[in-house]
C-alpha cells in the first residue's frame, strides 16, 4: 500500500483534497486520525514531519468545521507524541492557530487551547511566547484576548515558567489594559495580578513606576486595584482560562461592529462583573389555581377532556352529531314557549316546554 509521510495511505490524503466530496473527506479525515493512532515509535514520524504538518495546517484552516476540528484534534496528538521535535515548527502552526481565535464557537477555543497546552509542554515557552505577540496586533478583539488567556495559561501551568521573559510578558500585558477593548482590557488586568504572583507584586510595581507601555494613570490605577486582590485565575481540564472577575457578556459590537456607539452597551465594571444571584426569599409564590367561574344557569364546560384510548383530546375521535329532521324540532324565541300544535312548531310532533332567559336567537331544539 502506498502511504504519504511515511504512514498515512495515499487514497486518505486524495479523498481529503477532493473539496467538493464532503462525506469522502469526513471519512478520510477520521482515517488520518486513525492511522497516526497506529504509529506505535515517533521516528516513523520525524523523515515526514515537516511535510505533514504543512499538510495539517492547511486542514485546520478549512472552511469545513468537520475537517478543522478534526484537524485540531490531529494536531494536539501529534504534538504530544512527537514532543520537542514539534519546536522547529512553531512559525507556522502558532500563526494558523492564532486564526482560529477569530472563530467564537467553544469548541473551536477549547480545542485551539489543548493545542497551546501540549506546545508549551513541548517546546520552550520562551519562543511560544514571541510568536504569540504578534496577535497582539490583530484586528480581531478575539485574537487578542485569547492571547493574553494563552499567557496566562503559561504562566499558570507548573513547570513552564522557566526561561520566560517577564519583561516581554509586561508589555504584551500593558498592551492588553490599554486596549479600547473592554473584554481585552479585563484579562490584562487578570494577566497583571498572575504575572504579580509569578515575579512579585514589587517588580509589577516598579514597572508601573516607569509608565508600562503606553499605560496613563487611570489604567494604572486600576492594575493597582486587580492587584490588590489575591484571587488568581485558574485552568479547567482543557486548558481554558477560568477568571475569579470574568467579563461579561460582550457589547454588541461584538456582533456588528457598524451600530453606533449610542447602540452599543459598555461593559460592567469588573467589580459587578458576577451577577448577584436573586434572593429566593423575594421571589414571587405561585399563585393557587382559581376555580371556573360559574354563571347561573349555566353548566361550563370541562377544562380537562378525558382521554379515549390513551390518545391526547385531539386526537380522539369526533362526537357524532345528531342529525335533526324538520319535523322533529321547536322553535324557540326568548321568553316564548312552543308547545304541539302551536305557531311556534315546526310539525305536529310536539315538543318540550321550556324558558331560558339566556338564549338571545332563534335555536332549534330536539323534540322530545
Amino acid at each position: 500500500m502506498e502511504v504519504e509521510f511515511g504512514f498515512v495511505p495515499k487514497q486518505v490524503v486524495s479523498d481529503l483534497q477532493d473539496i467538493g466530496n464532503w462525506k469522502s473527506r469526513a471519512s478520510a479525515i477520521d482515517n488520518l486520525h486513525k492511522a497516526l493512532h497506529d504509529v506505535g515509535d515517533k521516528t516513523q514520524l520525524l523523515p515526514g514531519l515537516p511535510r505533514f504538518v504543512a499538510f495539517l495546517v492547511t486542514l485546520v484552516a478549512d472552511p469545513n468545521f468537520k475537517i478543522a476540528i478534526s484537524s485540531m484534534q490531529i494536531l494536539c496528538d501529534l504534538v504530544a507524541i512527537v514532543g520537542p521535535d514539534i519546536e522547529p515548527h512553531l512559525r507556522s502552526i502558532i500563526p494558523n492557530l492564532l486564526e482560529k481565535f477569530t472563530d467564537s464557537k467553544a469548541l473551536v477555543r477549547s480545542a485551539n487551547f489543548k493545542v497551546l497546552r501540549n506546545l508549551v509542554h513541548a517546546s520552550q515557552p520562551k519562543h511560544l511566547v514571541d510568536l504569540l505577540g504578534a496577535g497582539m496586533t490583530h484586528s480581531n478583539w478575539r485574537v487578542r484576548e485569547e492571547v493574553i488567556n494563552t499567557l496566562i495559561m503559561v504562566m499558570l501551568l507548573p513547570g513552564s515558567r522557566d526561561g520566560l521573559n517577564y519583561a516581554g510578558i509586561f508589555r504584551l500585558l500593558s498592551m492588553a489594559v490599554a486596549d479600547p477593548k473592554e473584554r481585552v482590557k479585563a484579562v490584562g488586568l487578570e494577566g497583571m495580578a498572575v504575572l504579580a504572583r509569578c515575579t512579585g507584586r514589587s517588580e509589577v510595581s516598579s514597572l508601573l513606576a516607569q509608565g508600562g507601555v503606553g499605560l496613563g494613570s487611570e489604567a494604572c490605577a486600576q492594575v493597582n486595584s486587580r492587584l490588590a486582590n489575591p484571587d488568581l485565575p485558574s485552568l479547567g481540564a482543557d486548558g481554558v482560562v477560568q477568571h475569579i472577575m470574568e467579563p461579561g457578556p460582550d457589547t454588541l459590537d461584538s456582533i456588528s461592529s457598524d451600530l453606533p456607539p449610542t447602540r452599543r452597551m459598555g461593559l460592567a465594571p469588573l467589580q459587578q462583573a458576577q451577577p448577584r444571584p436573586f434572593p429566593l426569599h423575594q421571589l414571587p409564590l405561585p399563585q393557587p389555581l382559581q376555580p371556573p367561574m360559574q354563571q347561573q344557569g349555566v353548566q361550563q364546560l370541562p377544562l380537562v377532556m378525558s382521554l379515549q384510548h390513551g390518545k391526547l383530546p385531539w386526537q380522539a375521535p369526533a362526537m357524532p352529531r345528531p342529525r335533526l329532521r324538520p319535523e322533529a324540532v321547536t322553535v324557540k324565541h326568548v321568553g316564548l314557549e312552543g308547545t304541539a300544535g302551536s305557531p311556534g312548531t315546526l310539525g305536529n310532533n310536539g315538543g318540550a316546554q321550556t324558558r331560558d332567559p339566556l338564549i338571545s336567537h332563534l335555536v332549534l331544539v330536539p323534540a322530545c
